[in-house]
């Protein structure tokens, strides 16, 4: 939700700065953090790792991007002959 916020572009540009930083966190913590959970196998210097955290980085993305629709500026739509 944060990713959506920052990439939205409405609201203070102070608050989607923070937001962005605060979801761009995802990116380090996950590499540090995914061998307690998940062992050696999935550590990012390994292909394994490396491409589960290209999937993990990517689904994120997307979810930002998803989560940035509904911040979106509502544009007025006519009906045709009204």
């Amino acid at each position: 939700m944060l990713g959506g916020y920052a990439l939205s572009g409405r609201g203070p540009r102070w608050a989607r700065i923070l937001s962005g930083a605060v979801a761009l966190t995802t990116l380090p913590i996950w590499a540090f953090t995914v061998t307690s959970f998940a062992g050696p196998g999935l550590a990012v210097d390994t292909p394994r790792g490396a491409w589960a955290a290209v999937y993990h980085w990517s689904f994120l993305a997307v979810l930002m991007l998803a989560c940035a629709i509904p911040h979106r500026a509502v544009t007025p739509h006519h009906a045709p002959g009204l």
